[in-house]
């Protein structure tokens, strides 16, 4: 991680396994004499939206299936912040802090 200027996560990466590449990362940056805070920490998250939570899940389960031959889903409405904040705990940063326009 000499010359790195961020890190991304594979988008097929649970949770813990996204923690544990982090936890790779930054040890390589310390190893290097780098400031993990330095180093942008991006993870691709998709995410559906429905009012159903059973059929939004459904849904996303299909999509992904169909992409990715993937059939795991993690996180939903009221799952106490696995979803996307459970990828920021993990030590994805949370980038320029520039929101999407309303």
């Amino acid at each position: 991680m000499r010359l790195g200027e961020g890190s991304f996560g594979a988008g097929s990466a649970t949770i813990a396994q996204f923690a544990e590449h982090v936890r790779i990362v930054r040890n390589a940056l310390a190893e290097a004499g780098r400031d993990n805070a330095t180093l942008p920490t991006a993870k691709r998250v998709c995410i559906g939206i429905d009012d159903d939570v059973t059929r939004g899940g459904e849904r996303m389960a299909a999509a992904m299936n169909d992409l990715y031959g993937l059939l795991r889903i993690e996180g939903a409405r009221g799952d106490g912040g696995v979803g996307p904040a459970g990828h920021l705990r993990a030590g994805a940063s949370r980038g320029s802090g520039r929101r999407a326009p309303s």
